[in-house]
């Protein structure tokens, strides 16, 4: 079968999500044998001592060291009481398999507990946010962690962060590869560089047209109270420059028109980093509700660029995986299992993550979620005995489920969020060949009702008749008749 929408002469548009992954997709993840061992360290399996001290000592000790740093845990279970931090690119964290006679990390306890002095003050704008907005859940504040943390946290060092100015940029069309701008004069092939998208002109703007769709949808006010910041935001690799043009690996999201005063700034990443072979169980405890969450988060991925998680297991967690700032992240053979939580994979404001060769078996609120601002990512060749597809409000566009099959219920497919990030989705987000199991009295598998024109194709259920409301104008093909 091949589908309409990619016949030649369809005037569909339909996102290029093959640039989603490590180096783009274009090549395998790395088989990497160790240069360190954590028990060197002093991090000994199965002694029943705390390990966390050792192992953050063998981590920080790949600071100073040139060139990519694998530090192996061999078999074992190692008893972790706190955060472990990783701050520093061409690092690997390798543990010796993610299933059973493999790595275990035992964390005793939640986040909450662990009281991470590093953690509260890397949070504190979180904290603000959570009191500005009087965000609260049954007459208590909102978890820190409902979002973010994790037990393993990447992050760039303690430098500032910035992005600098580099161009005024003067136009580019939408999935091209050319940049006009106003001087290329210090900006090279290989460079990353962040393109910029402003909204100027409030709730009724051309660029939130452009983005959402010229609908009539419900605009919250985080889109258009911060004028003087981006709104969007795509990191972009130059493959050539030449006076007044630059030339990128990646396609454009969108349009760059001058009305919206678009920007070329610098960035930061962490290049290669990778989490491996190894399984992270919290204690057994009950699940504490929806963003009252303890803080039982297994990676928090921030900061990263080409980099990758592959064959690691988490249990009991109230959020198995989080990432945000980051681009070009794989996620290879990921599962949960345990009790149920807040999210299995959190995708926040990222780039082009590519999740693969997942079974998300622990029942989550959300999932997976797409999330705030998540662009052109993609969940593909995975089983969730009860899915929540989930796309959060916050501009999350152009990104796609592929190849999933998942167990049917009322909230299959969701937008959620709140109402200050409206609306669910932006344009474009894709489902392709998602099967759903499970018969529903009347094939009713969720709503969606301000997200305009997703790509649904090939989505099925075991119901005769099925019902998902989504639009407005969802373009739908060889799907089990929904209304």
């Amino acid at each position: 079968w091949d589908p309409e929408i990619l016949q030649p002469g369809s005037d569909l548009f339909l996102p290029d999500f093959s640039y989603a992954g490590f180096r783009w997709g274009e090549q395998d993840l790395p088989a990497l044998p160790p240069t360190a061992d954590v028990t060197h360290f002093g991090a000994i399996p199965d002694d029943k001592t705390d390990d966390t001290e050792a192992i953050q000592r063998a981590i920080d000790s790949a600071i100073g060291d040139s060139g990519t740093v694998v530090l192996r845990l061999p078999p074992g279970r190692f008893l972790i009481s706190d955060i472990l931090f990783i701050e520093r690119g061409h690092f690997v964290l390798q543990g010796s398999g993610g299933g059973e006679g493999g790595t275990v990390l035992v964390a005793n306890k939640s986040l909450t507990d662990m009281q991470n002095e590093k953690a509260r003050r890397l949070l504190d704008d979180l904290q603000l946010y959570l009191i500005d907005n009087g965000l609260r859940e049954l007459w208590r504040p909102y978890s820190l962690y409902s979002w973010s943390g994790g037990l393993i946290w990447t992050r760039l060092p303690e430098e500032p962060k910035r992005r600098l100015r580099l161009t005024a940029i003067l136009d580019g069309q939408r999935n091209g590869h050319r940049i006009v701008v106003e001087s290329s004069s210090g900006i090279s092939t290989g460079d990353v560089v962040e393109v910029q998208w402003f909204n100027t002109e409030g709730d009724n703007s051309s660029l939130l047209r452009h983005v959402l769709g010229d609908y009539d949808l419900p605009i919250g006010r985080r889109l258009i109270e911060s004028p003087e910041l981006p709104l969007i935001t795509q990191p972009m690799t130059i493959v050539r420059s030449e006076p007044g043009v630059l030339y990128t690996k990646e396609p454009l999201l969108h349009d760059l028109r001058p009305e919206w005063k678009p920007l070329l700034s610098s960035v930061s990443f962490m290049e290669y980093v990778g989490i491996e072979n190894l399984r992270i169980e919290f204690p057994e405890s009950e699940y504490a509700g929806h963003h009252l969450e303890e803080g039982f988060n297994g990676l928090y991925l921030t900061d990263l660029s080409h980099s990758w998680v592959r064959d690691v297991s988490i249990h009991n967690s109230d959020t198995a995986l989080l990432t945000t700032n980051s681009r070009n992240i794989s996620v290879d053979g990921f599962t949960t299992t345990g009790r149920e939580g807040h999210h299995s994979v959190w995708l926040g404001d990222v780039y082009g993550v590519l999740t693969t060769n997942f079974r998300f078996e622990a029942d989550s609120r959300h999932n997976p979620s797409f999330n705030t601002k998540s662009r052109l990512s993609v969940f593909s060749g995975g089983t969730i005995p009860r899915a929540h597809l989930d796309q959060h409000g916050g501009l999350n566009h152009q990104n796609l489920f592929d190849d999933i099959g998942g167990g049917a219920s009322r909230s299959s497919i969701t937008c959620g969020g709140s109402p200050y990030w409206n609306p669910g989705a932006g344009l474009y987000n894709t489902f392709w060949n998602v099967r759903l199991s499970g018969r529903l009295s009347d094939g009713y598998i969720g709503s969606c009702s301000d997200a305009a024109e997703a790509r649904i194709v090939g989505l099925t259920a075991g119901s005769a008749k099925l019902v998902l409301r989504y639009g407005p104008a969802t373009y739908v093909e060889g799907s089990t008749d929904p209304e």
